[in-house]
């Protein structure tokens, strides 16, 4: 038997081996087969991180202590009051400097040793979104849907799908306010029976303990053997009961609605609750009751298809609950909150995506649901996921995304698609902490595969200030991103929402003013 301080000795020895090289080497990469291999300096190891970072500090401003005064100004408080809700639109001189930079390389790399980031700064660098050519045609659809005032008369969707950096309704929430605050609308839209850990910050949702929820983003829904996914990507379903005496007993199950935060915030003020199911082989029972009441039931039959049930919900409710019944499950594809007119945005966190899993799913009965939901712009953003794969080559990448692209805009035809690019990772290197190597090429990647889809593209990378600016984000007080180097803080969300949003106000400006001078135009008599 070999004794465990035999083992201890041996272990150290080899630890001694592998370390020797990394004592003497700086922080350096080895490519094996495509992949690259960091090989870390052991004495960097054992060096504690410190935020006092003199290149970081050079790059930074002390008015990003107040940074959060600036975004209120700039944008107006989420929580704004119902007197000032109207004036969080982009200003006419903003959106004058943002028409004068159209022209600019969005490629290029903005952070080095003489830029200072400020709030100023970041705030008004806006990055216009890209267009493959001058026709700006990839966003035209949507803009025409603003143009003609349909948000007036109906509901229509804008839908943002997204990996873990939306999480939590960041980056979202501040672009929902925006769109609801300019062209009205109301609701935090689709959303799954059964929560995430996390809340949005003006619905809080809560369930029975029997409920169960299969998505494709954590393997669960690969169980069911079902790949009728839907727009959220999963579907949920209460447990079966089981009986002492045996047979099939009906199981009861609840999910239960509440408004929270600001009346005046418009993602609070759903007026129409819908809930998207099927595929149930037995019938159900469902009530809608408010408090004790109950204000519907009915006995849903069963069915083999995608079927929508729909209420009118006044103001005056805070609490609404769903409870069904039955000795099989529906399955749920999604609850809608939303506005009867106006605009509805939604959040779709896809944790772990590269933002290739559309085609995993079954397209069909994806159209079907996507043709319920008068969907008008989709928004894509994902890449922080590919970027710890370093590699010398991403044409796979590119190819995947055209594909997930193109499948989008064949199950949503009347939608436009735009393209948000990866943002900037940082890793320590040399005892600093610096941008992936690779950032770029994935953001070229991804530029290249809207462009062949028919997409547009904005460049998140450069609008952060691109390379190195994760760093500084991170090391900005207060924080624009956490210490992981990868997330966005609250703050940082609310900043690219920000960014985002006047880049898209621009572009539409711009649409509108085109169409003003093609109409303007004298009609000239065929001879």
């Amino acid at each position: 038997m070999v004794k465990p301080l035999k083992i201890a000795i041996l272990l150290l020895i080899l630890f001694s081996l592998l370390a020797l090289p990394g004592w003497f080497l700086r922080l350096s990469e080895v490519t094996i087969l495509g992949r690259t291999i960091v090989i870390p300096n052991v004495r960097e190891l054992f060096t504690m991180d410190t935020i006092a970072q003199p290149s970081i500090l050079s790059k930074l401003n002390p008015e990003l202590e107040t940074l959060d005064k600036h975004i209120d100004l700039a944008i107006g408080s989420v929580n704004t009051t119902a007197s000032n809700i109207g004036l969080i639109t982009i200003r006419d001189s903003l959106l004058t400097a943002i028409n004068s930079a159209t022209q600019s390389d969005s490629s290029a790399t903005f952070l080095d040793s003489t830029t200072t980031i400020t709030a100023d700064w970041l705030r008004n660098r806006i990055i216009p979104i890209e267009f493959a050519d001058s026709t700006a045609r990839e966003l035209r659809p949507f803009f025409e849907a603003l143009r003609k005032n349909l948000p007036s008369k109906e509901l229509i969707r804008v839908m943002h799908y997204g990996d873990s950096q939306i999480e939590g309704d960041r980056v979202t929430s501040f672009l929902r306010a925006r769109l609801q605050s300019r062209f009205g609308g109301g609701g935090v839209g689709l959303l799954h029976a059964v929560p995430f850990s996390y809340q949005f910050s003006n619905l809080t949702l809560s369930t029975s303990s029997n409920w169960e929820k299969f998505i494709l983003a954590d393997g669960s829904s690969k169980s069911t053997g079902v790949k009728r996914l839907g727009a959220l990507f999963g579907f949920s379903s209460f447990k079966k009961s089981k009986s002492l005496f045996g047979g099939e007993q009906p199981t009861k199950a609840w999910v239960e609605m509440q408004r929270a935060g600001s009346r005046a915030v418009p993602a609070r003020n759903f007026t129409q609750l819908r809930v998207f199911y099927g595929y149930n082989n037995q019938p159900f029972t469902l009530e809608l009751m408010v408090g004790e009441q109950t204000i519907d039931a009915d006995l849903i039959a069963s069915t083999t298809s995608l079927s929508k049930l729909q209420w009118d919900i006044p103001l005056t409710v805070n609490t609404l609950k769903l409870r069904l019944s039955g000795t099989s499950s529906p399955m749920i594809y999604a609850l809608a909150l939303d506005a009867k007119k106006g605009i509805a945005v939604d959040n779709i966190a896809l944790r772990g995506s590269s933002g290739t899993d559309f085609t995993r799913t079954d397209l069909t009965f994806f159209k079907e649901m996507m043709g319920m939901l008068n969907t008008k712009l989709i928004i894509l953003q994902f890449g922080v996921n590919v970027v710890p794969h370093v590699v010398s080559d991403y044409t796979y990448y590119q190819d995947q995304l055209y594909n997930q692209i193109a499948a989008l805009k064949r199950i949503a035809p009347g939608a436009s698609v735009v393209v948000i690019g990866v943002s900037d990772m940082a890793r320590k290197e040399g005892g600093e902490f610096v941008s992936y190597p690779n950032i770029e090429h994935i953001r070229n990647a991804q530029r290249n595969a809207a462009f062949r889809a028919g997409a547009a593209f904005w460049d998140c990378y450069a609008a952060m200030g691109g390379k190195n600016s994760m760093a500084a984000w991170a090391f900005a007080n207060p924080a624009l991103a956490n210490k992981d180097f990868v997330h966005f803080t609250y703050r940082g969300s609310r900043l690219i929402a920000e960014m985002f949003y006047a880049a898209l106000m621009s572009s539409y400006e711009h649409h509108l003013q085109s169409f003003e001078k093609r109409t303007e135009q004298p009609v000239t008599e065929a001879k």
